[in-house]
């Protein structure tokens, strides 16, 4: 039932938006964006973009479209226009030349508007269309809103591929992404969010980022291994920062060991932490393409693979001929790993990094929003 009201009234919004976008005239160069993706945080290709515009393109008024009161304060701090209520929030899409998003929607599915689909990573999942649990009906005006993409942003030839099928367009365009512009930073900038996350002091950071589990599926690490990986740590003066994704509420992260803490709540953008990032260990989240750019180390922990295809997603490549080595099933593996980084500097693991890297990258030089302005200005 609750479904159901919810789908009608999604609905009404879709069609009452639809009408009134073929009254209303656009005003040129008035930008809205519009988080589908997290609205509960201020980060990703929309605010990489977003912050870009505004500074670079001042003869662009901008918009944001959200109601989170720490997303609309932390907003208005850059001192960006922000619709929080209603009707402030439909006048800004229906009068905006340019609609920019960053998830699967059907919001812009019946009308007239220019839809830019900056999307929310470059990963292995099967996303929007491909994605095997978009019901019937969600696909219909899924379809019908992906005519309006004006482009999808891509990070390379590959990934372009993957988002022609999965949105089925071919207006697709390896732009590189806009949030991984902030990777691209100096060592005062580095040592500037070292110090705003209160973590200068350790001598090394490892950061666990995992993706969603759309069903459980079992946890990653039982307690033994986190009291042993703190006896690592604090002997190394290294912290073990844990950054769960938005959607994430299955793992469990103890909180009473000194050299590990759950970051997810603290952190509003990811990129300011792959930053400062020693070493990542991650699974099939596509913050590993986004690190791979960075050229330091990573591990994939891959300990729920089997499980993980069966009851969550479908992928739109095959994981074990993508993923790049060492890919650890155990967490005595992965301790072993932490530890001894020896591996580090094997050449065939250099090389396997190498090549993933240039499978998900045509660009690395943090210059995408650059490209994905030009390509907007284009149109």
């Amino acid at each position: 039932m609750k479904k159901t009201l919810q789908f009608i009234k999604g609905a009404i919004i879709v069609y009452t938006l639809g009408f009134f976008s073929y009254l209303i005239p656009k005003k040129k160069n008035t930008y809205a964006f519009v988080s589908f993706f997290n609205r509960k945080k201020f980060s990703g290709n929309l605010k990489s973009f977003l912050l870009h515009v505004d500074e670079k393109h001042p003869e662009i008024s901008t918009v944001y479209v959200g109601n989170n009161k720490d997303v609309v304060k932390e907003v208005r701090e850059h001192n960006i226009k922000v619709a929080a209520n209603p009707l402030s929030s439909f006048w800004s899409v229906l009068r905006a030349e340019h609609i920019f998003i960053d998830a699967s929607t059907f919001f812009f599915s019946v009308g007239r508007f220019s839809v830019i689909q900056l999307w929310h990573g470059t990963g292995f999942k099967n996303i929007a269309l491909l994605n095997r649990s978009t019901k019937n009906l969600s696909r219909y005006y899924l379809k019908k809103a992906a005519k309006k993409y004006r482009f999808v942003v891509c990070t390379s030839e590959s990934d372009c591929k993957k988002k022609s099928k999965s949105f089925e367009t071919d207006k697709v365009v390896a732009t590189g992404l806009p949030r991984n512009d902030e990777l691209f930073v100096n060592e005062k900038e580095k040592n500037h969010l070292l110090e705003k996350y209160k973590l200068a002091k350790y001598d090394k950071i490892i950061t666990y980022a995992p993706t969603w589990r759309d069903c459980p599926t079992k946890q990653p690490f039982t307690e033994g291994f986190w009291r042993k990986l703190n006896d690592y740590l604090v002997e190394s003066n290294s912290f073990f920062l844990v950054i769960k994704h938005p959607y994430a509420t299955f793992m469990n992260i103890p909180s009473e060991y000194s050299n590990i803490g759950d970051y997810t709540q603290i952190v509003s953008d990811i990129q300011e932490v792959l930053v400062f990032t020693d070493f990542l260990i991650t699974d099939y989240s596509s913050v590993i393409t986004d690190y791979s750019i960075t050229d330091k180390p990573y591990l994939i922990y891959a300990y729920d693979i089997e499980l993980y295809i069966e009851s969550c997603r479908s992928f739109g490549y095959d994981l074990k001929e993508v993923l790049p080595n060492p890919i650890l099933k155990t967490e005595d593996e992965l301790f072993e790993k932490i530890v001894d980084t020896s591996w580090q500097n094997l050449p065939e693991v250099i090389h396997e990094h190498e090549e993933f890297k240039d499978i998900f990258h045509k660009y690395c030089d943090g210059k995408s929003c650059e490209r994905v302005m030009k390509e907007v200005l284009a149109l």
